[in-house]
């Protein structure tokens, strides 16, 4: 049998050529047929103008596409729309998303109707029409990082970095940038590894289920400064050997839960201190999170200020794209933290890693990593230095507005009117994946005149109705008269919207088969009916936190007493979430420390008193003690102070 037949290897271009040299007859049929590689036919129709689809100028190859490029150019807008806003679609909704369209305007077409969804062929033929999208796999964002960066809170950052640098003479080897990362005994994504194709699963060996986490606080400047790191371990009592291949002048320390906490951060702002050795007269700018660590620590906020040291705390939410650590250092350096400890597996067979061997792992990842072009690369993404506030494209910024968006009207947002028209008019997909067909039959109803009358701004009938005086929701369904080009929407009840009685399409498929009699617009508000862009209709009762020099203490009178007002015993049980307290009273000494006001707005100061005993946030200290939140007043209080775990007393008495 003889090789399948390879169509189309000719070009547009061919096509163009040989239908020129036909017309000046610079050659015969034959001969430009075997010259250019055409078929005789495919010629011949061109050149009499007998082909129904393409023409002239407009020369494609094959048949006819199901939507023609405006409307396609149109889908591919909203689809990367969609997709801005953090609610991309699938390949398959893609293809539901085609044969509703299609289906609802009374668009000719060939798809699935068993299925109700456009076939495979369709979309890869689509999305090569159209190379600007491609099909990846999206990044895992949280819900509270879409919202916190947002272009108020970006704006703000750069606003108090511009001043400091500004006003304090901050060149790029001042500027360090401090963050956290946690490292396992147990990788957490293996390599990829060469195999036999067509095996069901291939494996790789891990030195066991679940791994013991080790935090490593890594810190550098623009100019490439690299402080060295500390490395915290998840154990009761220090033990020598775990420095065993540490770097020199690494920090080797360990806490109860594996991360750092208060004190280790105090401790790492004296390492800090001593490495960088900034002075009042010369000082530098620290760039970090906001962890209660680091921005509720009075005495790492003493030793910071007294030395010279700026601490800019970042917006909440926001690191994954204005901490230059997080952009650029610490994937690279996962990397090779895995690569090394799949190597040592290797040389080690049997063995397993545990915390003895993290030291000597991540020295070999960190020296891998801590290069200066790492660093640099993540300061200038950021926008940090070069100062670029514009660095961040629009579209990022899309979803945080979307989201934040709260005072949504029906009268004044046709979007929201499109939403809810979705969720009254159109049925959800059933447990096979498919479409009601009440979804279809009211969208066969959404076209509007195309005479090419021109629609009111001010008119009304985009906008839902409501009948005050109907109990059951109402359900808006568009019709047309015959005598009218316009859709009125009306009013009608459910049970009227079910029935084949009321809804009947009022055009057929014999009426519009090509998109010429269709109108853009419609296209658009059939799109935006069939697959809207998700509004935030809820209000957040917190506001996200916004950046703040933390070093700077507005108006604040910070008491810290020599020795505890009270000695307190405290059981803590973390399953029963309750506090135990015994204490016997002593007459103590205090000190008081006010900071000089570099600020005279503070509407802070009612978040660091205790609702109860009216001490400020640092008056008690203790293992364990941090301040709650109570769920009924808002108020904040010591854990020392209230006897229950999410209620002050005063409310709960």
């Amino acid at each position: 049998m003889g090789d399948k037949r390879i169509y189309y290897k000719w070009t547009e271009e061919d096509l163009r050529r040989a239908l020129l040299a036909l017309e000046r007859k610079d050659m015969s049929l034959n001969k430009i047929c075997e010259t250019y590689g055409i078929p005789k036919p495919t010629i011949i129709r061109h050149f009499k103008k007998q082909n129904k689809f393409a023409n002239n100028i407009n020369i494609k190859k094959g048949g006819p596409t199901t939507f023609d490029t405006n409307f396609e150019q149109t889908l591919v807008e909203h689809i990367l729309q969609l997709e801005n806003h953090m609610f991309g679609l699938t390949i398959t909704d893609v293809r539901r998303l085609a044969f509703d369209v299609a289906e609802s305007n009374k668009i000719a077409h060939r798809f699935n109707k068993e299925r109700k969804m456009a076939g495979k062929t369709w979309f890869y033929s689509f999305k090569k029409r159209h190379p600007e999208l491609s099909v990846r796999q999206p990044e895992r964002t949280s819900l509270n990082r879409i919202r916190g960066f947002n272009r108020d809170n970006v704006n703000g950052f750069f606003d108090l970095l511009e001043r400091i640098i500004d006003e304090n003479n901050i060149t790029p080897t001042k500027i360090f940038n401090v963050d956290e990362s946690g490292f396992s005994t147990v990788q957490k994504k293996p390599q990829k590894v060469v195999g036999l194709k067509g095996k069901k699963q291939i494996g790789a060996i891990t030195s066991g289920e679940r791994g013991v986490n080790t935090t490593a606080v890594c810190c550098a400047s623009v100019a490439g400064q690299f402080v060295p790191p500390m490395i915290i371990f998840k154990r009761i009592r220090q033990n020598p050997e775990l420095a065993n291949g540490a770097p020199i002048g690494i920090i080797v320390t360990v806490s109860e839960s594996g991360y750092i906490n208060s004190q280790l951060f105090v401790e790492w702002i004296k390492h800090f201190i001593n490495t960088v050795k900034p002075t009042p007269d010369n000082k530098v700018l620290l760039l970090l999170d906001g962890h209660t660590t680091h921005s509720k620590n009075l005495e790492a906020l003493t030793l910071a200020k007294t030395n010279g040291v700026i601490m800019l705390q970042l917006p909440g939410h926001t690191t994954h794209r204005l901490q230059p650590l997080d952009v650029s250092f610490f994937k690279p350096m996962s990397s090779y933290y895995i690569q090394a400890t799949e190597n040592w597996l290797r040389s080690n067979p049997g063995r397993q890693v545990t915390q003895y061997q993290v030291a000597s792992l991540f020295t070999e990842a960190y020296q891998k990593a801590a290069v200066i072009g790492n660093v640099t690369n993540g300061f200038k993404a950021s926008g940090i230095w070069p100062l670029n506030r514009n660095i961040f494209p629009e579209h990022l910024f899309e979803a945080a507005e979307n989201m934040n968006a709260t005072s949504l009207s029906l009268s004044n947002s046709s979007d929201e009117s499109i939403s809810i028209l979705q969720n009254s008019c159109f049925s959800t997909t059933d447990h096979d994946g498919e479409r009601n067909s009440l979804r279809t039959s009211n969208c066969h109803e959404i076209k509007q005149n195309v005479d090419g009358e021109k629609e009111n701004k001010n008119d009304n009938s985009e906008n839902i109705l409501v009948q005050p005086s109907s109990s059951k929701p109402t359900v808006c369904v568009p019709s047309t008269s015959p005598g009218t080009s316009k859709n009125l929407f009306h009013n009608v009840s459910p049970e009227a919207s079910v029935s084949p009685k009321v809804i009947t399409p009022t055009i057929s498929r014999k009426d519009i088969n090509t998109f010429e009699d269709v109108d853009t617009t419609v296209i658009k508000k059939s799109l935006k009916c069939l697959r809207p862009i998700p509004k935030n209709t809820i209000k957040r009762k917190n506001a996200v936190q916004k950046a703040v020099v933390i070093t700077n203490n507005n108006k604040k009178r910070i008491v810290q007493s020599k020795k505890c007002v009270k000695k307190t015993s405290i059981k803590y049980t973390r399953k029963m979430r309750r506090l135990s307290i015994t204490s016997s009273s002593n007459d103590t000494e205090e000190e008081v420390i006010e900071f000089a006001d570099d600020d005279d707005t503070d509407n802070d100061d009612s978040d660091n008193i205790c609702a109860l005993c009216n001490g400020n946030y640092y008056d008690k200290t203790g293992p364990k003690v941090d301040c709650i939140q109570c769920i009924r007043c808002k108020k904040w209080v010591h854990e020392t102070c209230t006897s229950n775990p999410d209620i002050c007393d005063n409310c709960f008495n």
